[in-house]
Parts: structure tokens; sequence; C-alpha cells
């Protein structure tokens, strides 16, 4: 009896699509889903970057859609994510456009920035809250 009820079931394999290529010595990764996209590059972590480099990151962050501030300051060689209800906490360096930590509310920070390449804030991409800006205001 469950034999013929479930041959009369059809199922569909969910359409999902994963892309794989090589952009000068990048290995791109793109997984395409029927809701979302997620592009994946392969990385080589670097943590050694000069203070100068790291300083470029620092400031305070504002986003009008939570009225909140996050500043990003530089301690001992190293960035950290600040706030004043949480406690601080390290950002990693993966390129020069991606920062991860160890809040599970944020811990992906996309850094945008203008024509001249200057950082003018970040996005939060973590789990479901994708695309909420942060602006440099300091």
């Amino acid at each position: 009896m469950i034999t013929s009820f479930l041959s009369g079931i059809q199922q569909e394999a969910p359409a999902i699509k994963f892309i794989f290529s090589i952009k000068t010595k990048d290995t791109i990764a793109d997984v395409l889903t029927p809701g979302q996209e997620f592009h994946l590059k392969k990385y080589k972590k670097d943590t050694m970057q000069t203070d100068n480099k790291l300083k470029s990151y620092t400031g305070t962050y504002y986003c009008p859609e939570l009225d909140c501030k996050y500043g990003i300051v530089l301690k001992d060689h190293h960035l950290l994510l600040t706030n004043a209800k949480y406690n601080d906490v390290k950002l990693v360096w993966v390129t020069d456009d991606h920062l991860t930590n160890d809040n599970w509310w944020m811990n992906h920070l996309e850094m945008l920035r203008d024509a001249k390449n200057r950082i003018t804030g970040f996005e939060v991409n973590s789990g479901r809250i994708m695309h909420l800006k942060f602006y440099k205001i300091e």
C-alpha cells in the first residue's frame, strides 16, 4: 500500500547549478539556486597587512536603517569591530573588500568604495541579513 502511494508521487530535484571558472589567478565557483546566487572565490589567507593599509578601514560607520554606529579601530596590528553595546571583536582580513569576524549577526563585512577606491562604508552580508549598509561618517 505504501509502495503504491509513493510511486504516484513525482519529486523534482531542486534546480541548483554549480559553475566553476578561473579568472586571472582566481578560482571562482558560482552556485545558482532558485532563489539565490552565491559567488565563491578561493582565497589565500594573507594575515600580514601593513598598519598603513589597515588604517584605511578605520572609522565610524553608521546604519540609518538601524540607527546605530559601529567602529573599526586598529589595535596591535589588528582591526577590531567596536560598538557601545557589545565587546570588541577581531576582524579577519580576507581580501581588500571582505572582512570576517565571530559575531553571528554580522560575520561578513563587504567594503564599499567610491570611484577613487576610498572606503565609504560596508555592507553586512550574514545569514538572512543581506546588503545592510553602514556608511563611513568619520
